[in-house]
């Protein structure tokens, strides 16, 4: 298993798996270094040579499908839009 030795924005140095780099994690040393990241932007993390790290994208759940039946289903459910379909429970 690959590893790589790792400079946070804070001086840090660490050691991140080459899997988690590529899954777009291991961007900084902990999970405090990674909210300050998320709140004022800080840079992710670089080669102890100064030299940046390529992190992979985050994975991207693809779009469910489209039932289709449930839209021809919606058709065919007219009754809700015509007005005298409540109609009845406002006779007394």
């Amino acid at each position: 298993m690959a590893s790589l030795t790792l400079v946070c924005y804070c001086g840090t140095q660490y050691v991140a798996r080459e899997a988690d780099i590529k899954r777009g994690w291991a961007k900084t040393c902990s999970k405090t270094c990674a909210a300050t990241k998320r709140e004022y932007g800080r840079p992710n993390a670089r080669h102890t040579t100064g030299a940046s790290v390529h992190f992979g994208k985050k994975y991207k759940r693809p779009n469910p499908p489209v039932d289709i039946r449930a839209v021809e289903r919606e058709d065919e459910c007219d009754h809700y839009d015509d007005p005298s379909w409540d109609a009845h429970k406002h006779d007394f």
